[in-house]
């Protein structure tokens, strides 16, 4: 963390075996050249003490590294495992208080890997192995982080209490009235893999599915490690979400489990879009929100040209003021102050990109001159070749009750005003100084869905 000792990044980076990004210094322009691990640092990093990991990889997995860098390095590696947002959290609270334990961290989240870099959390520094084997586009291109391990989340189910030909085949399957009661997931609050597979599912197979698939009286556990164990364990014969990697070591292991690859495809990854937000000069509140949600859709949608491409950004707004997400707990806090006892407005922008075979589109940074807005086609269109690019925005109006001082410190202490627009969010502890909204709901949350969904139809989406 951001705790500047003496030489702390310097001692850091002999563990570069581990797969994870490095927490505590300034920012840079441009990534660092890839370095060696040398005797020197090795030394440094035995005088310096235990190296502390938090990671969401799996526990087992986990130690397995732990004790192989220790054995190649003599360095104590103190690995603690919890779920990717588990550990988003735990580090936005120590570092609200002034706590700076992690050294290095991995998670299933890619996400959270942008909100760290913003804040400042993290080193960079590219170990010469992973300039070596890690493609470019799967780094970094300021040297903070890289991807060091991707993996499916699949189905699975019990050999010894589902036949190969009675098991589920699809998502669709798992619907089935059969498999009610019989079926374990994982929790997207807990887990990053499961918070990125939801994101993908609701994307697929719409949220019409996940509430049909509650009423399957389905077991809920935490991690996308643990219902792989609960299937081998016969305590539920069907797994509705999971690590495949898991599965397959369990099955090499001679335990009675099986993969399945669902028909409509097995959830893989998030990519997310790094963009500067910053408000340009002149720029209103809803200018700002629309821009940045299409800069986010053209930079994903220019290594994805196949797919159709969501880009959102949501902003909070007071006294004509652009409050985005908090860089600090001090920020976070600054911007509650502003909000307490006050009105404020939600925006947010939504840009859909749809795909298609030929055309072009325009740079990420340019300005797209729509049609005039209706209350029929409240969006701007920009059409190029058969390439449609559709923006739009909804406006939510908020009301925040008086909040104290100490209730602002203790609410940013739970680390949940962080990596949240104006420092709050509304599904969680802030809904109690939340009495009214004038709006769509679900804006203030992130995503206007009756917008969204609108969009969709008229765009000939699915």
């Amino acid at each position: 963390m951001r705790a500047h000792g003496l030489s702390r990044r310097d001692i850091l980076k002999a563990s570069a075996a581990l797969p994870f990004a490095l927490f505590a210094a300034p920012a840079r322009a441009a990534a660092p050249p890839a370095e060696a691990v040398t005797p020197a640092l090795i030394a440094a990093a035995k005088k310096e003490g235990a190296l502390v990991w938090y990671t969401s990889a799996d526990l087992q997995m986990a130690e397995m590294i732990g004790k192989s860098f220790e054995q190649k390095f003599g360095v104590s590696a103190r690995v603690e495992r919890a779920g990717a947002e588990r550990i988003f959290t735990r580090v936005a609270q120590e570092y609200a208080s002034g706590i700076h334990t992690a050294d290095a961290v991995s998670t299933g989240d890619a996400a959270q890997f942008l909100a760290w870099k913003r804040q400042d959390l993290l080193a960079p520094y590219v170990p010469e192995d992973a300039a070596k084997n890690i493609p470019a586009e799967h780094r970094d291109p300021d040297g903070f982080y890289a991807t060091s391990r991707s993996s499916l989340c699949v189905i699975a189910y019990n050999t010894e209490l589902v036949k190969k030909a009675e098991a589920p085949k699809s998502f669709a399957d798992l619907l089935d009235p059969r498999w009610k009661g019989r079926i374990v997931k994982a929790h997207p609050s807990y887990s990053g893999t499961i918070m990125t597979s939801t994101y993908q599912m609701v994307r697929e197979l719409g949220w019409p599915y996940l509430e049909k698939l509650s009423k399957q009286n389905v077991m809920q556990v935490q991690s996308a490690t643990d219902t792989p164990k609960k299937i081998v364990l016969g305590e539920r014969p069907v797994m509705a979400d999971g690590n495949e990697y898991n599965v397959l070591l369990l099955k090499e292991a001679g335990k009675p489990i099986e993969v399945v690859y669902a028909s409509e495809g097995s959830p893989f990854i998030v990519q997310p879009a790094d963009i500067d937000e910053t408000p340009l000069t002149g720029e209103s509140p809803r200018e700002c929100a629309e821009r940045l949600a299409r800069e986010k859709a053209l930079a994903v949608w220019r290594s994805r040209p196949q797919d159709s491409v969501l880009g959102a950004d949501t902003i909070v707004v007071v006294d004509e003021t652009i409050l985005g997400k908090p860089v600090d707990a001090g920020d976070a806090a600054r911007m509650l102050r502003l909000l307490s006892g006050r009105v404020h407005r939600v925006i947010t922008g939504v840009c859909l990109v749809r795909a298609g075979a030929t055309g072009q589109l325009p740079s990420a940074s340019e300005a797209v001159p729509g049609a005039a807005r209706s209350r029929e086609t409240p969006y701007e269109i920009l059409r190029t070749g058969n390439r449609e690019l559709r923006t739009a925005s909804e406006t939510t109006l908020v009301t925040m009750s008086d909040m104290s001082d100490d209730e602002i410190r203790d609410y940013v202490a739970t680390g949940e005003p962080m990596d949240k627009a104006g420092a709050y969010a509304i599904q969680g502890i802030a809904s109690r100084w939340i009495p009214r909204i004038e709006g769509d709901y679900s804006n203030v949350v992130g995503l206007p869905l009756a917008l969204l969904y609108r969009m969709l139809r008229e765009q000939g989406e699915p």
